[in-house]
């Protein structure tokens, strides 16, 4: 699995700045500084994927699927130390959650083809399955996106809600 990772942004050369704070060309290689000066402008988020109470917690119903995330405390612990970090820096915080309508009539294949999610009333929309932990509980400003397939970006507002902060 992959870890949190911060980086503290584009690294964007040695020539001086304007008076506007935007980075300077050093008339070198006019594409590579504009691509540059392009990424500056944007904006960083955290973007944190299903870190609810399903799959985070022994009595979730990931576990009570069958299914264990070795290492969960420690990504958890990871994740909360990049979310302190991204508020401090004041980026954008994004969740996503997976969360079906009370009847799974939103759940498609991935309900039909996994009964034990019906069974279990697994990831049912008010239940606490779904609500993020509470050491990674979302702030008032944060964005959470609910999602009825693993992929964050399918049939979501994801993409556009990253365009249009910027992102």
């Amino acid at each position: 699995g992959q870890g949190a990772h911060i980086e503290d942004g584009p690294h964007l050369g040695t020539a001086a700045p304007d008076a506007a704070g935007h980075p300077g060309h050093d008339g070198k290689n006019r594409g590579e500084s504009s691509q540059r000066h392009a990424r500056s402008r944007m904006k960083t988020a955290l973007v944190l994927v299903d870190l609810q109470n399903a799959f985070c917690r022994p009595d979730g119903s990931y576990a009570r699927r069958g299914f264990q995330i070795p290492g969960v405390d420690r990504v958890i612990a990871a994740c909360a130390h990049a979310l302190e970090e991204s508020r401090t820096r004041g980026w954008d915080v994004i969740f996503t959650r997976l969360v079906f309508r009370p009847d799974y009539s939103d759940g498609g294949l991935l309900v039909a083809d996994q009964p034990q999610i019906r069974a279990l009333s697994a990831y049912r929309a008010g239940g606490a399955d779904c609500r993020i932990i509470g050491e990674l509980a979302p702030q008032p400003g944060d964005l959470v996106i609910d999602k009825q397939r693993y992929d964050p970006f399918v049939n979501t507002s994801l993409e556009a809600d990253l365009r249009s902060r910027g992102i």
